[in-house]
């Protein structure tokens, strides 16, 4: 989906150059530990219950080698289904594989843990987990501990859910939400390592302090977080369903607006169906935002005519009054009822503006 894409492609350019510094030497753990900063291998010895803290840095990466499936037990525990399909896809591939953008997330996490490593071969960029991981995670994955991550799954996909509809919302309310869908309490660093993990890999989420955000409106967080305080509303009473369908960026279109608007779209601008999804559905995200206009001055550029102008301005404005919006805690305007700030004039005004 091209919004979400633009988001990775931004975050994912500096990355690779970052990450991918190593040849491949072999496929075991040792002169892999050997690249990582001093910083990640202080991280993973601290994980090693009984590790002398004061050791040299040669010494840690000997008692990380040694230790590593204390390592990889505590990635086990927190990883949702995302991140076990692609262990399972290195080990059923020996332990190589091939580069793919998408993964990205989950192979800058997993390199901080020393479970797998970007490297060049070949002139390729691959991706290698190295013989000792691999034998740690045929002994750690029984049914048991897929099960774990099963449930983990659960939790991540409503948390994912509740960030697509809110698009920022603070841990109190996280806590009360997942307390009251698991039916049971969490222990909160639980919690917080599932989401950490869960967040790192997937890019579309983040952890800052108090609140979890939304990669959309992360840039300007800092005015979102002020009308998070400020704003005298409740959040929006989404059901438990409605959330985890959520968690599907695709059934946004589905729950939010109806695909009556994409097919009005379609037959609107004279286009087929998949492209007029794509756009309502970036339309859908544009108007979520609510402080600044940029990505809707940005689609409005592509206007051609005064009447296909007209045509898209009554399309947005429709659109507008039946989606909630995150700077409402995911409420809807008219179920409020407050003045929609989003009205012909104001959409006339971005216009001139970008003239």
């Amino acid at each position: 989906m091209l919004l979400f894409e633009r988001i990775i492609d931004q975050i994912s350019g500096n990355l690779e150059k970052q990450i991918f510094i190593s040849k491949y030497h072999d496929n075991t753990i040792m002169p892999y530990l050997e690249t990582l900063e001093d910083s990640n291998i202080n991280k993973l010895h601290y994980l090693i219950q009984g590790s002398d803290k004061n050791a040299g840095r040669k010494d840690k990466i000997t008692d990380i080698s040694k230790n590593i499936n204390i390592i990889v037990k505590i990635v086990v525990n927190f990883i949702s289904l995302n991140c076990y399909e692609f262990i399972k896809l290195l080990l059923d591939n020996n332990g190589e594989i091939p580069y793919n953008k998408k993964d990205l997330g989950i192979i800058n996490l997993f390199k901080t843990y020393g479970i797998c490593y970007p490297v060049i071969k070949n002139k390729q960029k691959m991706i290698i987990m190295p013989v000792e991981i691999m034998n740690c995670l045929h002994e750690l994955l029984t049914d048991m501990n897929v099960y774990l991550i099963e449930q983990n799954t659960r939790i991540t996909k409503y948390i994912r859910g509740l960030i697509n509809l809110y698009g920022i919302i603070d841990k109190d309310f996280l806590n009360r939400k997942i307390t009251s869908y698991l039916s049971s309490p969490i222990n909160l660093d639980i919690l917080s390592s599932i989401i950490y993990f869960d967040s790192a890999a997937d890019f579309t989420y983040y952890f800052d302090g108090q609140y979890l955000i939304s990669a959309f409106i992360y840039q300007k967080k800092k005015e979102y977080i002020k009308q998070q305080k400020n704003l005298p509303v409740d959040y929006y009473p989404f059901t438990d369903d409605e959330i985890i369908k959520a968690c599907d960026i695709n059934n946004l279109l589905k729950d939010i607006s109806s695909q009556q608007h994409v097919v009005n779209y379609a037959n609107l601008f004279h286009i087929p169906y998949e492209e007029a999804k794509e756009q309502v559905l970036t339309l859908l995200y544009i108007l979520k935002e609510d402080i600044h206009y940029e990505l809707l001055i940005s689609f409005l550029n592509n206007v051609e005519s005064i009447m296909e102008f007209q045509s898209k301005l009554e399309f947005i404005m429709d659109l507008n009054e039946n989606i909630p919006k995150w700077s409402l805690k995911g409420h809807k305007y008219n179920d409020l009822k407050l003045k929609n700030k989003l009205n012909i004039m104001k959409l006339m005004e971005i216009i001139f503006k970008k003239k």
